[in-house]
């Protein structure tokens, strides 16, 4: 940033080129609607790896189906259940992320948001290993469910406080969502 147009102020001898979240938003020590924005990224990639994970869990109860015509048929049947099982949790694991990643009151303008950090999704995973968070397919929802658990909030919000945001999502970008967040309802 050239001199004295900082958000913070003045010249920063240190900068690097790259701003964080705290830098960015006025009064955002707590980085609350940047750090929505974080989380809803984090919840839009790990729903992402559960259906990549999960894909090849709907033709289960179809492979049941024809192993039905074949002896022993509880064979065919159990294999339908977990079929059906493994749909119907995967079905569960989109509903929590996006329940602990999207705040309540945001939930009205999430298509906007969506479309306003959907391309942020690429950038995310590696800025997520240079602060030390989980990226891998497994470990990154597990991680997103947890982040609503008051035990390893703090540690994980203040490590998505130190995301290089830029690296994330275009400054165009940042602010489109940042006013889809303004333009919320207000919580009741």
């Amino acid at each position: 940033m050239p001199e004295g147009d900082g958000v913070r102020g003045g010249f920063d001898p240190g900068n690097t080129g790259t701003w964080r979240v705290r830098d960015v938003v006025p009064g955002a020590d707590g980085g609350r609607r940047t750090t929505a924005i974080l989380r809803y990224l984090l919840g839009l990639l790990a729903i992402d790896h559960v259906r990549a994970l999960t894909r090849w869990a709907f033709p289960l109860p179809v492979v049941g189906l024809l192993l039905l015509l074949v002896r022993p048929r509880w064979i065919g049947l159990a294999v339908i259940v977990l079929g059906v099982l493994l749909i119907a949790a995967r079905f569960i694991a989109v509903r929590l992320i996006s329940r602990r990643t999207l705040p309540r009151r945001y939930r009205p303008v999430e298509d906007e948001l969506r479309a306003a950090v959907e391309a942020g999704k690429a950038n995310l995973r590696g800025e997520l290993r240079r602060v030390g968070m989980p990226s891998s397919a497994l470990a990154l929802p597990r991680s997103v469910v947890l982040l609503g658990s008051s035990d390893s909030r703090s540690t994980t919000r203040s490590r998505l406080r130190d995301i290089e945001i830029d690296r994330v999502l275009p400054r165009a970008q940042l602010d489109r969502a940042l006013r889809v967040l303004d333009e919320a309802p207000a919580p009741r």
